[in-house]
């Protein structure tokens, strides 16, 4: 490289060459019409216009610094960057609205809670539960037994068995749970309660003359109302049992709400932290655009800057070799003008 090289740093290899290539041209050019005009004394002394001698090197560089703006595309990326700014600020306005109204319905729905924790999931009294199952293996057992005294297969007395206890056992939930609605106040379900009931011991009843007339037909002798009574017993005890084991009507009506309030603010609160996610990638990405726009306008002004300044100096280098080469030994008044600026259209840097 000539010791005159103009450089600002270099972005692109390729660039640079290109650049200095062109602009060394020029200042060849420069040096040999300082020295042509300098033979004729021009531009003469009084001349106030340097542009008829070096307008074409401006015209050159201008060409010059309009080629490379374009590889460059400093317009196009400022509008890019624009666009993308608007868009962010636009979604930016419509997450802070949605996290706003989020937030609002929380506040509201907390209000509401007053604090009331969120509901723990109810476990069935375990002890309540092995009492119930202990009655309802033994009626089994018991049922079982009066079929097996009509002798057949074994399987068959203990399935029979096994089916009228389930019946029995749903029907005593189903009163326990009517019972609930009756007490609560919710429901007042009496003809259903009273049919359940009616089943109930209908088949209390017939298995109360089973068992009687199995034990009539040997040597001990039970009457059917000792029957009665002691399946009667056993019913009310599997009523009430299956009724303490069914929550409170009211009760799970308020943990329902409770729980569906817990549920939707969580819910806010995940949509939110969505929210804030997205506007954080947005910020993000904002900064990657901005560091991409600035870096391109670094690389668009520097470009400028270096090809203006070798602009200058193929000025230079023609008043030098003019000023060293010229008869007269004068100095024309135009040599004293300032050095106009190039300039490009924007429509060229697209």
């Amino acid at each position: 490289m000539s010791k005159d090289t103009i450089t600002y740093g270099s972005f692109d290899p390729e660039q640079d060459k290109n650049i200095l290539d062109i602009a060394n041209a020029v200042k060849r050019e420069a040096k040999k019409d300082g020295a042509f005009f300098a033979k004729k004394n021009r531009p003469t002394l009084n001349e106030q216009s340097l542009m008829p001698y070096v307008g074409r090197y401006k015209s050159s560089f201008e060409e010059l610094l309009a080629k490379e703006l374009g590889r460059i595309k400093p317009v196009m990326q400022e509008a890019t960057f624009t666009r993308f700014k608007e868009e962010k600020v636009k979604r930016e306005i419509e997450l802070d609205a949605a996290t706003e109204k989020n937030e609002h319905l929380n506040d509201v729905d907390r209000r509401t809670l007053d604090g009331k924790p969120k509901p723990t999931i109810r476990k069935r009294n375990p002890f309540l539960l092995v009492l119930l199952g202990i009655m309802y293996l033994g009626e089994w057992f018991y049922n079982s037994m009066s079929f097996a005294f009509f002798g057949g297969n074994m399987f068959g007395a203990y399935l029979i068995g096994a089916t009228i206890t389930l019946i029995e056992a749903a029907l005593a939930y189903a009163t326990g749970k009517n019972l609930a609605k009756i007490e609560e106040g919710i429901e007042k379900p009496y003809l259903q309660t009273a049919l359940y009931v009616a089943a109930n011991l209908g088949i209390v009843i017939a298995m109360s003359v089973l068992r009687s007339n199995i034990l009539d037909n040997s040597s001990i002798e039970t009457p059917a109302w000792v029957f009665f009574l002691v399946n009667i017993a056993f019913l009310v005890g599997a009523i009430v049992l299956s009724r303490l084991l069914i929550p409170s009507q009211k009760q799970q009506n308020f943990d329902c709400a409770t729980s569906e309030l817990h549920k939707r603010i969580e819910e806010r609160e995940a949509e939110m932290k969505q929210l804030k996610s997205e506007k954080e990638k947005l910020a993000a990405q904002f900064t990657d655009e901005e560091k991409k726009y600035l870096h391109v306008l670094a690389v668009a002004k520097a470009t400028e800057e270096r090809i203006d300044a070798h602009y200058r100096e193929a000025i230079e280098i023609f008043k030098t070799e003019n000023l060293a080469t010229r008869g007269d030994l004068g100095t024309p008044v135009c040599f004293f003008e300032s050095t106009t600026s190039l300039t490009i259209s924007k429509s060229n840097l697209s």
